[in-house]
């Protein structure tokens, strides 16, 4: 049946009408729109869906839905939102379903949040997160409060003296005490002195020499000895000194004259740097002589200054040896360079070196240099041969 005949049909009373189209328009209502459903003329609801049945409520609950903001006592903001015409407030996002004029008055009384933190009054739901909040700033606060009150009259009897050294107490942001003495801090005022006392480390100068002052802490602050630059023993002042004094330069020694260290292989004298092993005969060359490596230190034969009396130096106390890396085996002795030379304020470098005199760290190591080295004189820390 075509559109004609199916509308003839209709007109006639034959068949039913279809029912018409559903119109969906936006109406104002009151200055506000509303989205309204039409068939025909006749309206079917009022809504996205067609929730409401009347204009009224469906403008009730667009303007519900705007979102609103109101500003409590304390600068507390509050917002509100729609859900199906129902107003929903909010305060720092927790939405509930307290209304406006719950939240106002409980806001109104003087520290609301206070008093509801420590459980004094009870709020709202939308305000849970704020007084959640609040509570455990509180509870921060008490503890911090009770490390103060438990330290407090420890911290009256801190200032003092231990031993003759000014001690004071201090609170940690952990809530710990500790005894401070200058820079130096521990859990007990001994702890802390001892730690100052260690701290300065007095040191003197003998001859151009350094030595420093050990304290050790076992049994209470005390001085157990002196160490020069790089000795790794201590020893008394009296005896430190003396090997200081014997190492310093002897202005009178001729220039050409030079103090230095080998380590003893087994067969030969061997340089510490250069790992070079020495002749026979006690004389060697440096290769690729020039002044420029020479005032750089990559070339010629290198030698200290002459000390005072270098059968009692101790390579330890010279702060150029000490770098070395040597040991209590290790040979010192006397050497003469000639040649091309360069001179400096601690030693010299020389084109030529001979070895004059050695002295052995033991009898065993200075007879076998004697085998291996006949021309050289070998001195003995008890004897010489």
């Amino acid at each position: 049946m075509s559109r004609l005949d199916t509308a003839i049909a209709a007109a006639a009373g034959r068949i039913a009408a279809p029912p018409a189209p559903i119109d969906v328009r936006e109406i104002l209502y009151r200055g506000v729109r509303i989205v309204a459903h039409y068939r025909g003329k006749r309206p079917l609801g009022y809504g996205p869906v067609r929730e409401f049945r009347s204009r009224r409520q469906a403008a009730l609950a667009v303007l519900l839905a705007r979102p609103k903001v109101r500003t409590l006592p304390g600068g507390i903001a509050v917002r509100r939102r729609g859900r199906w015409g129902r107003p929903v407030w909010a305060c720092d996002g927790d939405w509930s379903a307290s209304s406006y004029s719950e939240i106002a008055r409980a806001a109104a009384i003087p520290y609301w949040l206070d008093r509801a933190a420590t459980g004094g009054i009870a709020v709202p739901d939308a305000l849970h997160n704020l007084v959640r909040r609040r509570r455990r700033e509180i509870e921060t606060l008490r503890k911090e409060r009770a490390a103060r009150k438990a330290v407090a009259p420890r911290q009256r009897r801190a200032s003092g003296r231990y031993r003759g050294v000014p001690v004071t107490a201090r609170l940690c942001p952990d809530g710990r005490v500790e005894w401070a003495c200058g820079e130096a801090a521990a859990k007990t005022a001994r702890k802390a002195v001892r730690l100052i006392l260690a701290a300065r480390r007095v040191t003197r100068d003998i001859d151009g020499v350094t030595l420093r002052r050990v304290v050790s802490l076992d049994g209470g602050p005390r001085i157990v000895g002196w160490m020069g630059p790089g000795n790794p023993t201590t020893l008394p002042f009296a005896e430190a000194a003396r090997r200081a004094r014997a190492i310093a330069p002897d202005p009178q020694a001729p220039r050409n004259l030079g103090w230095r260290v080998w380590y003893w292989s087994g067969q030969r004298l061997v340089s510490p740097q250069q790992r070079t092993a020495w002749p026979e005969d006690g004389i060697l060359r440096a290769e690729n002589w020039s002044d420029a490596a020479a005032v750089r230190g990559e070339a010629g034969i290198h030698a200290r200054r002459l000390p005072r009396d270098w059968r009692l130096a101790d390579p330890f106390y010279d702060p150029e040896l000490a770098t070395y890396g040597i040991s209590r085996n290790s040979v010192v002795g006397v050497v003469e360079g000639w040649g091309r030379m360069l001179y400096g304020s601690e030693g010299w470098r020389a084109e030529y070196a001979r070895i004059l005199a050695v002295r052995a760290p033991s009898t065993e190591i200075g007879l076998e240099i004697e085998r291996a080295y006949p021309s050289i004189e070998v001195y003995y820390d008890d004897r010489e041969a």
